[in-house]
């Protein structure tokens, strides 16, 4: 990742929804929707023992996505698409 991985901390992160158009090298278009949600995650260094049992449980938030490529710009049910399969995998 060209910027990192953000991870946060003691708080949850409102899904994200991103949609976009995607010009190929003929003309073609694609468009792109993508559902980023945060996923609470064991704290790390509790998971290798090495937090005290002394110190605040964190909860810890990493992000996840699902994306959508299509030929037709059909953004509002992509969202909907994605949040029904992330729900019913989850």
């Amino acid at each position: 990742m060209p910027d990192g991985l953000y991870l946060y901390r003691n708080e949850s992160v409102e899904p994200q929804f991103l949609g976009n158009e995607l010009t190929l090298e003929n003309g073609n278009k694609l468009f792109l929707a993508c559902l980023t949600v945060f996923e609470e995650i064991q704290d790390p260094m509790a998971r290798l023992g090495i937090a005290t049992e002394e110190e605040e449980v964190v909860s810890i938030y990493a992000p996840k996505s699902l994306v959508f490529l299509s030929q037709h710009d059909q953004f509002e049910l992509f969202r909907k698409l994605l949040l029904y399969i992330y729900r019913t995998g989850t």
